[in-house]
Formats: C-alpha cells, sequence, structure tokens
C-alpha cells in the first residue's frame, strides 16, 4: 500500500509541473491520511520545487481557518506554493468540521494529530526528514496546528501510538490560543474549556514557534498571542511574536483566498517563516519573499487623483504598495465642494493602514472664493486659523493610526498665472497657505517634500498653469521616491 501511495505521488508530480510553471495556485496530489466514520480526510500536497533550498527534507502541515465550523484546504494553497518553491514538501491538510461532521473542536485536534502522525510514518516514501516536520494553520487552524504540539492526549484510537503526532516546529497565524469566555470558542467546548486550551497547558520542552497576530483583531483576541508568546518564553521555550499593527483577522491571507488584499502581509508573514526555519536548519538560501512591503496613501487633490500615485507605484517597484487617495477639487478647510477629511477617499486611506502618508493639499484652500466667506462653516475665526486646524486635524488622523505611518508633507506646487483670477490663487498659497503648512511640518516633525523648487520653473509640464501632463506627474513621482525609498 505505501509503495502505491508513493508511485502515486511520483506520477501526479511529474504531470503536475505545467501547472506550476504557470503560477497556478494547484496542488500537486491529493491523498487520503486518515478515514474515519465513512469520512475520507485528504492532505493537498505540493511538490518542492527547488531542492536545493531543502537538502533536509522539510515538510509542512497547514490547517484551514473557519471557527472549527467549516473552511477549506484551498485557505492554505499560496502559502504551500510558497512553500514548494523554497523546496519543502507542503501539504494543506482537510479535518472534520462542526457544521459538516457534527463532532467537537477535539475531533479537530485529533485529526491535526493524525496528519502529523501520517506524514511522519510515511517519512521515508515521501522524502522527508522525520524530525523536520512543521504544524501550521490560522484561526482554528491555528489552534489544531497549536494543540499537535502543545496539548497531550486526544490521539485517534487505532493509530501507531509509538509514532508520535508531535511537531518539530510551528508556525501559527492569529490562532486561538485561549477556548475560555477570555479567548475564542468557550460556547463550542460546552465546559470543557480548558481541555485544549493551549495557553493553560505551557510548559518547558514545546518545540520552537513562530505566531503572527493584528494587533487590531476583533475575532480571536491579540492579547492571548502576548499571554501566549510571554508564557513559552518564561518556560525557557524559544517563541516569536510578530505584529501586525492596524491589522485584524485574516490579515495573513494572499490575493488568493482575499481578492482585496494587497499581499503585503502574506509576503511579509511568508519572509518571516523562511527566516525562522532557516534559523533552525530547516532551509537555506535567502528568501524568495519581501522583507517588508510599504503601503502608500498619497493624499491630496486633483493633481493626486489624476496621475501622480500610478507612477510613483512604477518607480518605487514591489515592495511598495501605493494607493491613490486623491479627491479633485478638496480642501482641507470646510464648507468648500469636498473637505477631504468628509471624503471617502480619507476613509479609504485610513482603512488601509498605511506604513507612509504623503499629504499634497492646499492649492485649493488658497482659491480666493473660499477666502472671501462664500461658503458655510462652523469655524469662528480667520480663513487662515482654519486651514491650521483642519490641517493639524488631518495630520493627527494619520498620526494615531496603529499602523504608525511615516507622514510626509509636500510643499504645495506653484500655480502659473493663466487667467487672472488664478493670481489671487497664487498669492494666497505662497504668502498664507504654504507658510502655514511648513510651520505644521515644522511642528509635527515631518519631512517635507519640495515639490515646488523641483516645478517652480516648469511651467512646460503645465496644462494650464494649474494641472499637470504626465510628465509633469512622472516628475513628482520621482521626487517623492527619493524620500520613500529611505524608509526602512
Amino acid at each position: 500500500m505505501r509503495n502505491k501511495i508513493f508511485c502515486i505521488l511520483l506520477l501526479t508530480f511529474l504531470s503536475s509541473q505545467i501547472s506550476f510553471s504557470q503560477g497556478l495556485f494547484v496542488p500537486d496530489t491529493i491523498i487520503t491520511y486518515k478515514k474515519i466514520d465513512g469520512i475520507d480526510l485528504k492532505l493537498h500536497v505540493f511538490y518542492p520545487k527547488n531542492k536545493k533550498a531543502n537538502s533536509h527534507k522539510t515538510a509542512i502541515v497547514s490547517f484551514f481557518g473557519g471557527g472549527w465550523m467549516g473552511g477549506n484546504p484551498k485557505q492554505f494553497y499560496q502559502q504551500s506554493s510558497y512553500y514548494a518553491s523554497r523546496g519543502m514538501l507542503a501539504f494543506s491538510a482537510e479535518y472534520r468540521v462542526i457544521r459538516k461532521h457534527k463532532i467537537s473542536p477535539i475531533e479537530c485536534v485529533k485529526d491535526a494529530k493524525s496528519a502529523i502522525r501520517w506524514v511522519r510514518e510515511n517519512a521515508k516514501k515521501l522524502g522527508v526528514d522525520p524530525n523536520k516536520i512543521i504544524a501550521s494553520g490560522g484561526s482554528a487552524g491555528g489552534h489544531v496546528a497549536a494543540c499537535t504540539g502543545i496539548i497531550e492526549g486526544y490521539e485517534e484510537e487505532g493509530e501507531n501510538l509509538n509514532m508520535s503526532s508531535i511537531p518539530n516546529a510551528m508556525v501559527l497565524f492569529n490562532p486561538v490560543m485561549d477556548t475560555t469566555k477570555e479567548g475564542y470558542g468557550a460556547e463550542k467546548l460546552k465546559g470543557r474549556v480548558l481541555v485544549i486550551s493551549p495557553n493553560h497547558h505551557i510548559k518547558n520542552g514545546i518545540v520552537p514557534t513562530l505566531i503572527f497576530h493584528g494587533n487590531a483583531d476583533t475575532t480571536v483576541p491579540f492579547q492571548n498571542a502576548v499571554t501566549f508568546n510571554k508564557l513559552m518564553n518564561e518556560a525557557g521555550n524559544k517563541c516569536k511574536l510578530v505584529v501586525a499593527k492596524g491589522e485584524n483577522h485574516g490579515f495573513f491571507n494572499g490575493t488568493f483566498i482575499r481578492k482585496k488584499n494587497d499581499n503585503k502581509y502574506y509576503e511579509e508573514s511568508m519572509y518571516e517563516t523562511d527566516v525562522f526555519l532557516r534559523k533552525m536548519g530547516f532551509l537555506k538560501g535567502k528568501p524568495l519573499a519581501k522583507k517588508k512591503i510599504i503601503r502608500v496613501a498619497c493624499i491630496g487633490d486633483s493633481n493626486t487623483q489624476r496621475k501622480y500615485p500610478e507612477f510613483l507605484q512604477e518607480v518605487l517597484g514591489d515592495g511598495f504598495v501605493v494607493t491613490n487617495n486623491g479627491k479633485g477639487a478638496a480642501t482641507v478647510i470646510d464648507g468648500t465642494l469636498f473637505p477631504f477629511m468628509k471624503t471617502k477617499q480619507h476613509k479609504e486611506a485610513m482603512a488601509s493602514n498605511p506604513n507612509a502618508v504623503v499629504i499634497m493639499l492646499g492649492t485649493n484652500d488658497a482659491n480666493p472664493r473660499w477666502w472671501d466667506n462664500a461658503r458655510k462653516t462652523n469655524f469662528k475665526g480667520a480663513v487662515a486659523d482654519e486651514f491650521r486646524e483642519g490641517y493639524e486635524k488631518l495630520i493627527r488622523s494619520y498620526k494615531n493610526l496603529a499602523s504608525e505611518p511615516e507622514i510626509y508633507i509636500c510643499k504645495p506646487i506653484p500655480v502659473f498665472v493663466k487667467k487672472p483670477a488664478q493670481l489671487g490663487r497664487k498669492a494666497n498659497l505662497e504668502n498664507k497657505v504654504t507658510p502655514i503648512v511648513l510651520e505644521l511640518a515644522k511642528k509635527y516633525n515631518l519631512k517635507v517634500i519640495d515639490l515646488y523648487k523641483t516645478l517652480k520653473k516648469r511651467e512646460d509640464l503645465t496644462l494650464e498653469g494649474l494641472h499637470y501632463k504626465n510628465e509633469g506627474y512622472r516628475l513628482m513621482a520621482s521626487e517623492i521616491k527619493k524620500v520613500l525609498k529611505k524608509i526602512k
């Protein structure tokens, strides 16, 4: 039977290389690791693509999330593909779930242990070192993975219990580590909240663990991960907690599972995992994932909305994700066509949890129309004071984000007089608006990007003296890039 399994694995491996060369997240084969109550539980297998990176024959088994209620092994296809690209044998495992199989989380744990045991038991056939098997998973899947390395007992009857179900390391993504009312899942355990609660079973001798968690997680409390990390290290175990600032539950999923994600934390988590495994001697060579992807929010009016963020993305490259949060006719002051802090663009910028914010506002605030009080505003005082207060409020809104972004202020770009009406705007911009912008940059110790200096003699790059041609926006992007490339 074992020889038959190995032949199937080998044949499927050889026939599936075309799909992977096209970059598809499709398993090379699917094999059964456990039969119970008429159910076939399967491992979705991803073969090593770079054997030189894994001379030690490491395997990793990942378990999907879903509150033990449901879920799909596809959740870890993208991660499994990465592991395979680094020379590992990667499995994304099925296990029984409450909604479909009418079981409890305890049976989920038993299945996870069975999966680790099966890989170790078949290690020779699979070409795996039985001492280099990693358990991984996210949310409830992170919980069952953690239980394989922490919780004693709850092994499936009838299996070879002389073969250990304990992994040699764990990589956990926003896992459930406390199943009491202080954590997640107490109602699903019906009075047995402590028996498979990892935080209540920490002792010396637990395998090295890497844990990722968003500090804005509203599903599985972030504090549970902090507690786990503290208890592990106090017990003399190796454990590292990687905090995703400002991120909620499931932040680590890539675009394969969450189309709206930008792969930022997928890349970073794969990088950290790669480094973790190399330090253990499970991998060698440089990670293929990126160490850090910097998310940049570009705040501004029509000159932002029209083009420059697109060119900024081009010149910054794959290490950055640039979002265009510009809004035509946007202002800092209220009572205008589009006060920026009331726009969806501002809300979207805030929700993106940026690592860097580039603000380029003020040109529309300088419009004489607004300085002549042709607007409704609740502010009592001079327009200059309202602009100062509004700009300061905008800065603080980004400074207070959990992602703790670097904030960059663009000195307002020049207005070239083409029409008499622009004379007043030019004067207000240079004599009133710009001094306030520079004053606030100094107050908050923010880096100023001097686009005014860059563009003051480049009227040829404008359309009508106010908006720019693509060459102008490319020049803006080039100058902003020089500053952002210095972010560490």
